[in-house]
């Protein structure tokens, strides 16, 4: 089976922030942890609430992913036990809410970074640590019979099956660009 990146888009280049100073989490906790958390909810601000933000199931978010109701029926048939969903408020800089949303934390991690044929620098702090990733490559024995992960070497970076690609487009689902293994700086997307 193969795997692809996800990589988000939207309209407008824009992210919508996780808002550390409002929630219980901060957003390199709910990026990059696997534990269960108890949230009520988890917000987000951005500088503006477009009228079109309720036809993208996926939204370009920092921090934990933003999916709609739509995407979070889609994940809980397809990867419910690898996934956990908590209620979404996003704020813009006049104060309108939108609370349509759900924040994604991901509980499958693997460990699918292909160090041997990947191109990327070591951080310069910490010679161990993985830096910039200029093409990325998948172990796929590393790979379990998830249809969603977070990789280890960078939580933010999300992988996805070929089954997880069929469903989201049977379901007609909107915000998210296939990458193909290979180059990050110029990806090839599935057609």
């Amino acid at each position: 089976m193969k795997y692809y990146r996800l990589v988000e888009f939207y309209k407008r280049d824009v992210y919508f922030y996780q808002d550390d100073e409002k929630n219980q989490v901060t957003s390199y906790d709910l990026e990059s942890r696997v534990s269960s958390y108890s949230l009520e909810s988890v917000y987000y601000k951005v500088d503006k609430l477009d009228k079109y933000v309720n036809k993208y199931d996926v939204l370009p978010s920092v921090g934990a992913p933003l999916i709609s109701l739509k995407m979070k029926n889609f994940l809980e048939e397809i990867a419910n036990n690898s996934c956990e969903f908590f209620s979404a408020v996003i704020v813009d800089e006049k104060g309108e809410m939108n609370t349509d949303f759900f924040a994604l934390n991901i509980l499958a991690v693997s460990d699918c970074f292909d160090e041997q044929n990947s191109e990327y620098d070591m951080t310069a702090n910490d010679p161990k640590k993985i830096g910039r990733i200029t093409s990325i490559y998948f172990n796929y024995q590393k790979l379990g019979q998830e249809h969603i992960y977070r990789m280890s070497i960078r939580p933010s970076m999300i992988v996805v099956s070929e089954t997880f690609v069929e469903g989201y487009r049977k379901n007609k689902l909107k915000g998210l660009l296939f990458a193909k293994e290979g180059s990050r700086l110029r990806p090839e997307f599935l057609d």
